[in-house]
């Protein structure tokens, strides 16, 4: 019976504690409905690396994200990458350093703060992904990717509505938070975040439906051929590309470490109960 119930713990373990979600997406994680066009919207593989896990400055970020149309009629809409510094979180809290000397905010802290209203972003970089069309009972994987200049949290959005118009709700197909870190190969000391230009706000117009920004909000994706890009405060975006060759080395390695730590203890624990 012990062994029974030992395999049931390494079973679940196993099968469950590597695929938690750490993105959000219309109409995939709970509580943000799909979009006005009635898109669901995934993170892509290979997966970006999630907060708390990190890059260091100069690296580029690639993200692909997949829009699955359930609908009887194909889909097509105008897609952009916006990414966003989170220069307060909580407010008051300055964490343009990225918090090199702390574990960091995971993707759900950051969530949270932003869905309060409790941090403060400032805009950084939009990439035109341009028109991406999703097939009737189909599905469209596109991507963009951002060049990172400055440490600190940021976090992106796959919107199909015009940054630069007032946001509203069911227009972001999936959205996230990655962080970067100073490279120590490079410089002993992360160098002094300059002042964020122009200046930062709370809750960024690019919120999804709740007034929040991240990757759970409700909006179409659309593929993107174009490479238009521009770049603002902290990192250049290169513009849309298909699934490319990013990995998730790190958190793998997590997952793995993490699941033979959990089997060791339990084991020792049946053993411990048999004597």
């Amino acid at each position: 019976m012990k062994r029974i119930i030992l395999g049931l713990l390494l079973w679940s373990f196993l099968t469950v504690a590597p695929t938690a979600q750490a993105w959000f997406g219309a109409g995939s994680t709970p509580g943000w409905p799909n979009t006005t066009t009635g898109l669901r919207g995934e993170i892509a593989l290979p997966q970006y690396k999630f907060a708390p896990d990190f890059y260091v400055v100069g690296d580029t970020v690639t993200i692909n994200t997949t829009g699955f149309n359930s609908g009887s009629e194909p889909v097509t809409a105008h897609y952009y990458l916006t990414v966003s510094k989170v220069t307060e979180a909580p407010v008051g809290t300055n964490v343009t350093d990225g918090q090199p000397t702390t574990p960091g905010y995971n993707e759900n802290q950051l969530y949270d703060f932003h869905q309060a209203g409790n941090d403060v972003q400032s805009p950084v970089s939009t990439s035109d992904l341009g028109d991406v069309t999703f097939p009737a009972g189909g599905q469209t994987t596109f991507g963009g990717s951002f060049t990172t200049t400055q440490t600190g949290y940021y976090q992106f959005d796959f919107i199909d509505l015009d940054p630069n118009s007032p946001y509203e709700p069911g227009h972001i197909l999936s959205a996230g938070f990655f962080r970067v870190l100073a490279d120590p190969n490079l410089s002993p000391n992360a160098e002094p975040d300059p002042s964020p230009s122009p200046s930062p706000s709370p809750n960024p117009s690019s919120n999804p439906s709740t007034g929040g920004s991240n990757s759970s909000s409700n909006s179409d994706n659309s593929s993107s051929n174009s490479n238009s890009s521009s770049s603002g405060t902290g990192g250049q975006v290169l513009g849309a590309s298909t699934l490319a060759d990013t990995g998730n080395a790190s958190k793998m390695l997590y997952d793995v470490i993490m699941g033979a730590g959990a089997a060791l203890s339990v084991a020792g624990l049946v053993l411990t109960t048999r004597k």
